[in-house]
């Protein structure tokens, strides 16, 4: 839809799940919102940001529609920008549904997804990276993920990148001012200074790229694989981290024909695991399938767990060639250790993985499970700082124009190294600028915008 079609007309939808509720909440925005609003009621004596009690009545035939609350915000201090009134409503299925009913009725058209958010981006209100974080805050699962929303909802990311763009306008506008001014008496900048600023500005850049695996996996969470023989315990662990009965358990080799994947959380942490089939040689057609899917799942996966019943006396062939055949992170999980008789066990078994970190549990144990989320954790947070309180990029569209950013000023600090004009570096410099606009959303492609906003709910 055209960005003139989405600011002067008013829409209506409701911005609080439907269903039975105390209350309901319906958004009325744009430039007719008081005038379709006067239409249901003789309570128009609004003032900004306060809450009015008044009976809504059905334009056509004045029947009452609700006892409602209405709190209107005057353009442009609303979430959209333009005059925004919120209805409180009782909730349920039939208050919401006949209220916005009328408002269309009356000429208020019914809000694309994210359309309110849409407003609030091209009045100004939020820019793209914000943008993005109302929706993580939105579906966020986790308290880490959602505090990352928060705090780029309040700007935190979108303050470096203004920052970083800041300093290549300023850098470019010093070369082409030299540039512009070459006949005259204009001192000019040393290769060392520029060198100095690009190089500066790079390590801001990387720095930045280097928090992207952190964001990323607290957005969607960290997608566990678990695998192992039939019988290793794969399903009694899955049950154990879920705390309930998730996965059927039976000693009978290849129950699990097909991947279960389910979400926990854990250390405000969101995990998505996989529990899958058997890894064993199989005639039959259907377990031949799940074993293949269980491959197939390591390529959505962040880790492996590797759980080997400590009790099987084995050459451990199949355990080493799935190791071979991943690049992924990978922790061996000895299980059943409640049914060792062999107190030389560990020391054996650690021998035979030397180079992978193991773990020995029970998943009979809650407390053995525990204890492994706790250090599966600590793991984590080792290889991705996991725990920090900066700010992340945490979507492969962030990673993406930063990388570009990364590339244009390598080419940049180069090209100075190697004596080039400075006016090809001032193309590199406004480059970078360049992606830096589209990150933030100040070059607007409506392919990216539409993809963006068809990921909102409605009345958001």
């Amino acid at each position: 839809m055209a960005i003139k079609a989405l600011v002067n007309e008013t829409i209506a939808a409701l911005a609080t799940p439907p269903g039975l509720s105390g209350l309901a909440v319906l958004r009325l925005a744009g430039p007719k919102a008081l005038s379709i609003l006067s239409l249901f009621t003789n309570n128009l004596e609004l003032k900004p940001r306060y809450a009015h009690h008044c009976r809504l009545f059905n334009p056509e035939n004045k029947e009452i529609l609700d006892d409602v609350i209405l709190t209107w915000f005057k353009a442009p201090h609303s979430y959209s920008g333009d005059n925004l009134v919120e209805i409180s409503c009782h909730g349920g299925f039939q208050s919401p549904k006949r209220i916005l009913k009328a408002l269309i009725s009356q000429g208020a058209r019914m809000a694309l997804p994210g359309e309110f958010t849409r407003r609030a981006f091209i009045n100004g209100k939020l820019d793209l990276l914000q943008v993005e974080s109302v929706a993580d805050i939105i579906h966020g699962n986790s308290r880490r993920s959602h505090d990352l929303a928060e705090r780029n909802l309040k700007g935190e990311l979108s303050h470096k990148i203004k920052t970083i763009k800041k300093t290549l306008i300023d850098l470019a506008s010093i070369i082409e001012l030299e540039l512009d001014f070459s006949d005259q008496d204009i001192e000019k900048s040393s290769s060392q200074n520029l060198s100095d600023i690009l190089n500066k500005t790079l390590y801001e850049i990387s720095s930045l790229l280097n928090t992207f695996d952190s964001g990323k996996l607290h957005r969607e969470g960290i997608t566990l694989a678990i695998m192992g023989r039939p019988n290793a315990g794969k399903s009694s662990f899955l049950n154990a981290v879920l705390k309930e009965n998730r996965a059927i358990i039976s000693d009978i080799p290849g129950t699990t024909r097909d991947t279960i994947e389910e979400s926990f959380i854990h250390n405000d942490l969101l995990f998505n695991i996989i529990d899958t089939a058997g890894l064993r040689d199989s005639a039959n057609e259907i377990e031949q399938a799940g074993i293949e899917k269980s491959y197939l799942s390591l390529e959505k996966a962040d880790f492996l767990l590797l759980i080997i019943d400590s009790n099987i006396e084995s050459h451990y062939t199949i355990e080493h060639q799935l190791l071979k055949h991943t690049s992924l992170p990978a922790i061996i999980l000895f299980n059943k250790i409640d049914k060792w008789n062999n107190v030389d066990k560990k020391r054996i078994l650690k021998t035979i993985f030397k180079n992978i970190p193991s773990y020995f549990l029970s998943s009979k144990n809650s407390r053995d499970v525990v204890n492994f989320l706790d250090y599966l954790s600590n793991e984590l947070n080792k290889k991705y700082n996991l725990f920090s309180d900066g700010v992340s990029l945490s979507r492969q569209r962030h990673f993406d124009s930063l990388f570009q950013v990364q590339k244009d000023l390598q080419v940049a600090i180069s090209a100075l190294n190697d004596g080039i004009s400075h006016d090809l570096i001032s193309l590199d410099v406004r480059s970078a600028i360049s992606h830096l606009d589209d990150l933030s959303g100040e070059t607007r492609s409506e392919d990216i915008l539409n993809n963006i906003f068809s990921q909102f709910c409605i009345g958001k």
